[in-house]
């Protein structure tokens, strides 16, 4: 792909189902290049890279997700040392007593985060700071992420992970930003389909 090419996505979960749409538009020329929508089941997904990193990041998070905090504890030990995937933060997080310099491990992260080109991850960091308690850092990432068209307005509005953030008046700005970045991603999606 050219440099002026865009890939954009867009996801719904329901249930244990993704619908995923992912989209690759060439900028310089405002056309679609192709647009293609799966539906799979959300445990295919991992099952499909069982054993990679990914797998074991995507299973730690979905059973932070359910609430079931002590298994997810548990299967910390299979994260590798690969920074991206925050262990040492996350270790941290699910001790009982956060320890001393946790919001120094928290900022590491942030600033690593925010390094990173594809607001993918710093949606989902963000969630996790907000189930960790770092609300600013989770309020930072979270916009970020939005303001770089990952929208998450459903995901905004149902991930548990965020419950800790939803009675905070900041939280109605994100859910505001995420609803008109998703509006404009379908706006702008259905005024270039072929």
């Amino acid at each position: 792909m050219r440099v002026t090419d865009i890939i954009t996505g867009h996801y719904l979960k329901t249930g244990d189902q993704l619908q995923i749409t992912l989209e690759a538009v060439d900028v310089e020329n405002n056309r679609a290049l192709w647009r293609d929508t799966l539906n799979v089941a959300a445990l295919d997904m991992i099952q499909l890279d069982a054993g990679s990193e990914w797998a074991f990041n995507s299973e730690f998070n979905n059973l932070l997700r359910e609430g079931k905090v002590s298994e997810a504890r548990e299967i910390l030990h299979r994260f590798s040392s690969n920074p991206f995937y925050d262990g040492d933060f996350l270790e941290a997080c699910l001790q009982p007593e956060p320890p001393a310099d946790m919001d120094k491990i928290a900022y590491q992260v942030e600033v690593a985060v925010l390094a990173e080109t594809d607001p993918e991850p710093q949606y989902f960091r963000g969630a996790i700071m907000a189930f960790c308690g770092q609300k600013g850092i989770a309020l930072r990432l979270l916009k970020t992420s939005i303001g770089r068209n990952y929208c998450a307005y459903s995901a905004l509005q149902s991930d548990p992970l965020l419950a800790k953030l939803r009675s905070t008046p900041e939280f109605d700005q994100l859910l505001s930003a995420g609803k008109q970045c998703q509006d404009r991603f379908l706006k702008e999606r259905n005024e270039k389909a072929p």
